[in-house]
């Protein structure tokens, strides 16, 4: 797997910043010209930031910004996280080619992401989101998923409900198949107590989504920040995915088959199937 760990360079900017150098000027040469085409090629991808508020951001860093992410670095490197986690992976589904991974340092970055660069798509994560590098092999699988459904059905990012419940949900059973000894909740990036309020809430969002599979109206408030006026928490998005595609799969299909394969008519009908009371 080809592994690109440039969050290096970025403490190697870190490290000089109390020598004197103009930080910006710092910046640019450890971190960023180095990386510019990945870098740029993330940034465009996610529309967050532009030159200027990225020089405004470096100016304002200092050292003890990253001590919690230095401490983590140093007690296992994230590459050796990968690399296990990789191997449990691949028991499951292997792509034709191996991801290029990227480990970055940026701004208010995804933990995990796939964007295209080159002409492909690639795996990154954005290693100040981490606090602890518990979730970072679980990550891993998910954005391992997106992958590999990526090389089959191409680069375009989920728009519509059902899109989006369908990767979400996949990468959420796929990392559960892989990691079969972590919690649910872990797999779907909600609380214990946000899981529970799904499971009793779970024949109200089936209702909700079933007749919007093929809008996007839903999207923001299942996967981002909810809805007060429809009583929607955030994110409760990740659980029905899940909860549809486990469904899904106690059919005959493999995980791997189901990755390549799944399309929205698979989702109206597992949702017809087994979802119509």
């Amino acid at each position: 797997m080809p592994l690109y760990p440039i969050y290096r360079d970025f403490f190697r900017f870190i490290n000089g910043l109390d020598k004197g150098p103009d930080p910006w000027v710092s910046y640019q040469r450890h971190y960023l010209r180095p990386h510019r085409e990945f870098l740029f090629s993330y940034w465009r991808s996610f529309k967050w930031m532009d030159l200027g508020q990225i020089e405004e951001r470096v100016r304002r860093i200092r050292r003890g910004d990253y001590s919690v992410l230095e401490g983590l670095i140093a007690q296992e490197a994230p590459e050796k996280i990968i690399a296990k986690a990789l191997e449990r992976c691949e028991r499951f589904a292997t792509p034709t080619e191996e991801p290029d991974v990227y480990l970055i340092v940026g701004f208010f970055s995804s933990d995990g992401f796939v964007v295209e660069f080159r002409g492909r798509p690639v795996i990154g994560f954005g290693l100040e989101r981490f606090r602890d590098f518990m979730p970072l092999k679980i990550i891993f699988a998910h954005e391992y998923c997106h992958y590999l459904r990526r090389l089959t059905k191409g680069c375009a990012r989920a728009c519509s409900l059902a899109e989006m419940l369908l990767s979400e949900g996949l990468a959420a059973v796929f990392s559960e198949f892989v990691f079969p000894e972590r919690p649910l909740h872990e797999h779907i990036f909600l609380s214990r107590s946000r899981v529970n309020w799904c499971i009793e809430n779970e024949a109200y969002l089936l209702g909700l989504v079933r007749s919007e599979l093929r809008s996007s109206n839903l999207v923001s408030s299942l996967f981002s920040g909810g809805d007060a006026e429809l009583g929607i928490p955030p994110r409760v998005g990740n659980y029905v995915g899940y909860r549809i595609m486990k469904e899904y799969l106690s059919g005959a299909m493999e995980i791997k088959d189901i990755i390549h394969h799944a399309d929205i008519v698979d989702l109206e009908s597992v949702l017809a199937r087994s979802f119509s009371g």
